[in-house]
């Protein structure tokens, strides 16, 4: 709901909207995400995108585990599946459109 509210393509579709417990700093870099992407791609076995399509369900469940795992025990993240700030649809991060932005904050 946060990618929404901070894109002005997703504005007309809502009158308000409530975000409960916003992950202000889940959202990637194109850079970042096509990172997690090619770890997750080698987590789960795959060389394309499009083998997850044939892949059992299963075995793509336990490779959200294992990044996810990989990803914490790492410090690096703690959500690794975020949207990408693309410059698109998402111009720039939330947290700096809604003025959360700071030193303390960080963007990956």
């Amino acid at each position: 709901m946060l990618a929404h509210l901070s894109s002005e393509g997703s504005l007309p579709l809502f009158d308000r909207a409530i975000v409960q417990s916003p992950c202000v700093d889940h959202f990637w870099s194109p850079e970042k995400s096509r990172e997690v992407a090619e770890l997750y791609l080698k987590t789960v076995g795959a060389k394309s995108p499009e083998e997850l399509l044939s892949m059992p369900y299963g075995k793509i469940g336990k490779a959200n585990g294992k990044l996810l795992r990989k990803l914490i025990v790492s410090g690096e993240i703690t959500c690794p599946f975020s949207p990408t700030v693309d410059g698109e649809f998402l111009k720039d991060f939330p947290g700096k459109i809604a003025g959360l932005s700071g030193p303390d904050r960080l963007y990956h």
